[in-house]
């Protein structure tokens, strides 16, 4: 966002080199972010972290972009305090913001969520 004084407030434009670096960048610390996650995660987490999966697979069918991103963005928070990595998962959820943003950006081009990548913890 850029913010002009007595003009406005500017939404920048997609930067899709930049968006490949998200990408590149989101795969390294979600390895890392989720291997932790699996093993570190107490029981209440796992609970909370499998039925926002399980949401996440419904939302799907329902094809709603809105809906998809708001338990997307729990999921993305769950997994970062249970990495126990605070770091890690602040960068995380700062690219999977960034990756969320592109998604919507693109939603006419990629309605059908069911082909987004499944998503399965096991420890």
């Amino acid at each position: 966002m850029t913010i002009a004084p007595r003009q406005g407030i500017f939404i920048s434009e997609i930067d899709y080199q930049g968006q490949l670096k998200v990408i590149q960048s989101r795969r390294e610390i979600e390895r890392l972010i989720v291997a932790q996650a699996v093993r570190c995660a107490n029981d209440a987490e796992r609970k909370q972290m499998s039925g926002l999966i399980e949401a996440l697979e419904s939302v799907k069918l329902d094809h709603n972009m809105e809906s998809y991103m708001r338990v997307h963005f729990k999921l993305t928070s769950v997994v970062g305090d249970a990495s126990r990595n605070s770091y890690a998962a602040e960068f995380y959820a700062m690219l999977q913001t960034l990756a969320r943003r592109f998604l919507y950006f693109h939603q006419e081009r990629h309605s059908d969520l069911r082909n987004c990548q499944k998503i399965t913890f096991t420890s």
